[in-house]
């Protein structure tokens, strides 16, 4: 949304993060990270983890070792289309103020 205001001229992007991640309680990026380990760690894992986080998806995170969110970020470094995935609307709005 193009904007002016005080003679100065202004691009407005919203970002709204929310993604349905199954056990999870509340949206935070983190369950976007944790979308992402899904496809690399597995479904089961991160169920698991969000159990017992009581669908905390920032504590769910926190509970997987070092190890894990390293594996997780290094994937994301070397696929654009998890990426994609994962951070959609992220992506989107990246793509809009480059306009």
């Amino acid at each position: 949304m193009e904007l002016r205001y005080g003679g100065c001229e202004f691009r407005l992007v919203l970002l709204v993060n929310g993604l349905e991640l199954k056990g999870a309680h509340r949206h935070a990026i983190k369950s976007r990270l944790l979308h992402a380990a899904e496809e690399i760690l597995g479904c089961d894992l991160i169920r698991d983890l969000l159990r017992k986080a009581e669908g905390d998806p920032k504590s769910a995170w926190a509970m997987l070792d070092k190890n894990g969110q390293y594996h997780v970020y290094r994937h994301m470094i070397k696929s654009r289309t998890l990426v994609g995935r994962a951070l959609p609307q992220h992506i989107k709005a990246l793509k809009l103020l480059d306009e």
